[in-house]
């Protein structure tokens, strides 16, 4: 769809669940689910002016859903309202034997998300924002989106929120962070791929792995760019070996005590 649009229209309704996205922005459905690892629900609901909700890892299931990594990946509503998005947000939370990661929440009863649409969920809520993770990411064309952003914190701040200005990463760097996060996704991507075919009850193309999946003939490998799955396999990293643990612990370590002491005193009343 994002490829279809750039050539038809140079218009780009990010990705990669711009279906989705497109789906609920032009009315084909009250509401859609959507997939994120790296910002493939909000980056879509943004550029075609939806809803997208990013779930806090473990809030639903992934079962079944083709993974690229479990530190991230996620199921999220996207629809065209808040109220709608909570709607579907309650429906589809909750634990699964299927999927350990449910087991975190911390509630038995799932919270009721529509009941919090509303202006004074706001009070008592503390949010802190991380300017230096924003700000590499703001040049002429966000202008707009960081004047509206700003103005939905001054909201907030009107809703008798607390909002911590400058709640900063301890030591953000994009570039590193980039490549640490490369390095994780892609490890965990050839690893994950390879446990999710194996739990097929069917799989009549004989595919196991993403070697195998590169070299399928209906992939028209070279002539088509897959770029990503050759630089994982020409890596030969894994999931546990001694690069993507050391990704791991950088990334963590760019988030540092301070952005978590600020919003340690977490006096919300609204849902997880």
């Amino acid at each position: 769809m994002s490829e279809w649009a750039q050539m038809r229209s140079r218009r780009d309704p990010s990705g990669s669940s711009s279906g989705s996205a497109i789906a609920a922005s032009i009315g084909l459905a009250l509401g859609v689910l959507a997939a994120e690892t790296s910002g493939s629900i909000v980056l879509p609901s943004e550029h075609n002016n939806v809803v997208g909700i990013k779930p806090t890892l473990g809030l639903m299931s992934r079962s079944t859903v083709i993974p690229i990594s479990l530190r991230q990946d996620t199921v999220g509503p996207v629809a065209r309202t808040v109220k709608d998005a909570a709607y579907i947000l309650s429906v589809i939370s909750g634990k699964d034997k299927f999927d350990n990661g449910t087991d975190a929440q911390p509630f038995d009863e799932i919270p009721d998300y529509v009941k919090a649409c509303k202006y004074s969920a706001f009070s008592g809520a503390r949010l802190g924002i991380p300017r230096n993770g924003i700000t590499p990411f703001v040049n002429q064309s966000t202008e707009p989106i960081m004047a509206a952003f700003e103005t939905a914190v001054e909201l907030i701040r009107g809703a008798a929120a607390t909002v911590v200005d400058e709640a900063n990463f301890a030591s953000f760097d994009i570039d590193a962070f980039g490549r640490n996060s490369s390095i994780l996704l892609g490890t965990d991507f050839v690893a994950q791929l390879s446990d999710y075919l194996s739990q097929l009850t069917k799989n009549p193309n004989n595919v196991h792995n993403l070697h195998g999946t590169r070299y399928d003939p209906r992939e028209e490998w070279p002539d088509r760019d897959i770029y990503a799955w050759d630089r994982e396999l020409e890596r030969n990293y894994t999931n546990e070996s001694e690069e993507s643990y050391d990704a791991y612990q950088a990334n963590l370590e760019m988030a540092g005590p301070s952005a978590s002491l600020a919003l340690s005193t977490n006096t919300t009343s609204m849902p997880w």
